[in-house]
């Protein structure tokens, strides 16, 4: 081996690659330099073989081993090919919806704790909160919900966060668990389209924060929401009919900048089911430009209609309830129309099938309570705002009162 070491130095010598100094021989195994040749001295008798080198090589002896070293060689950068572009392009799109929806959620995380604290009032809603976690399936865990309300955010033992539970409001911690289990929701999917599912049940959640006087005030996070952010993945079939309608009701007429006081907001009115009725919410628009929204397309809804649209749906479902009540079937239809029509302009672009929406059955009894189920399911549409829905069902409710006026009609006739 020290015969073989002599053979191997004397060969680099003449080959001009110098022994490492006390520094080379430091930082030999740094991304500076690439390993040339290692020759292992227990291999005597072989073909000593210098490799192409730099006048910066050098080598370094082991006890059992030579080894050359020398500086990389830098590369000419090649072009990146177009599959490589669009893994840096989708790269950069996923970080930026990510670093949105983390955003989106850190505010909402800070106003739930801000309730918490008293900084907004509780308003009686603890039924509908909890329609909405039964129907979300929210998993529901002490230690999760009391570390998503303390300061710190971490965990104690169960016994603590139980012992928290009996002094924090049943109400704030359904807000918190709810939370909790859209914190780290995904609004974008492998193909950078909306997942419109998740997305329906987030508006959701917004519509209960504004309850309480949270609004989205940033247009970034506001397009994520709505599926309208340039980086996504959106045909022309995919234009979001109702988002103008949605998007403004989110910011409520109690809302306020994120993470900010507000003066007391007034409770919502209490629907029979135990859904958020409206009330007030969504009757203030917004000035499209000055939130980061779009201008009315042709054909849909402009600001200047809208407000009186949603008072005239609300007048006349009024008025339809009562004529039910009454059993005043024709003054019952004559508003349900004019809720239609309202609807069908809220909800611009769906197009009824007039063979599948057919009359029901005349059966008195079942055509009474299909005209109650219909009433009810279309007050939950116009609590939500869901304005397609609604159309849909108004629809419905306006062929089966018609089915009913006209039985009445014939009963008088004979």
């Amino acid at each position: 081996m020290k015969e073989t070491a002599k053979r191997i130095k004397a060969a680099l010598k003449k080959a001009g690659i110098k022994k490492a100094t006390k520094e080379q021989k430091e930082e030999r195994f740094y991304s500076k330099y690439v390993n040339l040749q290692y020759y292992s001295l227990s291999q005597t008798g072989k073909r000593i073989d210098i490799p192409k080198h730099s006048d910066s090589a050098f080598y370094v002896e082991d006890p059992y081993a030579i080894t050359i070293y020398d500086k990389k060689a830098k590369q000419k950068e090649k072009p990146k090919t177009a599959r490589e572009l669009e893994l840096e392009e989708n790269k950069r799109r996923q970080n930026t919806f990510r670093k949105i929806e983390k955003n989106m959620a850190a505010k909402r995380h800070d106003f739930i704790r801000d309730v918490c604290a008293g900084k907004y009032p509780l308003i009686g809603n603890e039924k509908a909160l909890w329609i909405a976690m039964m129907s979300e399936g929210v998993w529901v865990s002490a230690s999760a919900i009391d570390a998503y309300l303390s300061p710190d955010g971490k965990e104690r033992s169960t016994k603590d966060a139980v012992e928290m539970a009996r002094e924090t409001p049943l109400e704030t911690q359904m807000l918190a668990a709810i939370g909790k289990e859209y914190e780290s929701i995904n609004l974008i999917m492998w193909n950078f389209r909306q997942d419109k599912a998740k997305a329906e049940k987030l508006k959701l959640f917004y519509k209960i924060l504004s309850r309480y006087g949270f609004s989205i005030t940033d247009p970034e996070e506001k397009a994520v929401l709505y599926g309208t952010h340039e980086l996504y993945v959106r045909d022309e079939k995919d234009e979001v009919l109702e988002t103008d309608h949605e998007e403004n009701e989110a910011a409520s007429d109690h809302s306020v900048d994120d993470g900010q006081e507000n003066e007391k907001t007034p409770p919502p009115l209490a629907a029979e089911d135990g859904s958020i009725e409206s009330g007030e919410a969504g009757d203030q628009m917004v000035d499209d430009d000055a939130e980061g929204g779009r201008p009315a397309p042709e054909g849909r809804v402009s600001v200047e209609e809208y407000l009186p649209l949603i008072e005239k749906v609300r007048e006349s479902m009024g008025k339809l309830k009562d004529e039910e009540k009454a059993a005043n079937w024709k003054e019952a239809l004559f508003h349900a129309d004019l809720v239609r029509i309202a609807m069908n302009r809220l909800a611009q672009g769906v197009v009824l099938d007039p063979q599948k929406d057919t009359a029901p059955p005349a059966e008195r009894a079942a055509l009474e309570k299909s005209v109650t189920d219909l009433t009810d399911n279309l007050q939950r549409y116009i609590n939500l705002g869901a304005w397609t829905a609604g159309k849909i069902t108004a629809y419905k409710l306006t062929v089966a009162l018609k089915a009913l006026a006209e039985e009445d009609e014939d009963v008088s006739d004979t």
